[in-house]
């Protein structure tokens, strides 16, 4: 419970730098690590107990802290944005899973036809 509040609440992952968070449903929570762009290490986060040892982990591999100040604007930007939380991002995504979605159906249900028909004659007569 304690990861889950630091990844989401105000005064835990928030407060360091160069650090996004993506969830996807049914996987642990893995921090990884990049630098130009290479991975270079992955740490599985709910080996950690508490909000203090996952601080102290952030410290150790080096990310910095926010200013107050920049803390300040970021949540200022975030509570501006809409509850959804659908940005121009996101909407895109979206667009273009569901067009992805329906060619998928679509190629489906002509796969479909065309196995059905397979090894029938046409216009044979008998």
């Amino acid at each position: 419970m304690q990861l889950k509040s630091f990844l989401k609440e105000p005064g835990g992952v928030d407060l360091y730098k160069n650090v996004e968070v993506r969830f996807i449903s049914g996987r642990k929570a893995v921090l990884t690590i990049f630098n130009d762009g290479r991975e270079l290490e992955k740490i599985t986060l709910s080996d950690y107990d508490d909000k203090k040892q996952l601080h102290e982990l952030f410290k150790q591999k080096g990310f910095d802290k926010h200013s107050e100040s920049e803390l300040q604007q970021r949540r200022a930007s975030v509570a501006e944005k809409p509850i959804t939380g659908r940005g121009p991002v996101d909407e895109r995504r979206r667009e273009e899973s569901k067009r992805l979605r329906k060619e998928r159906v679509k190629q489906l249900k002509m796969a479909r036809e065309n196995y059905m028909t397979v090894g029938y004659p046409i216009d044979e007569k008998i």
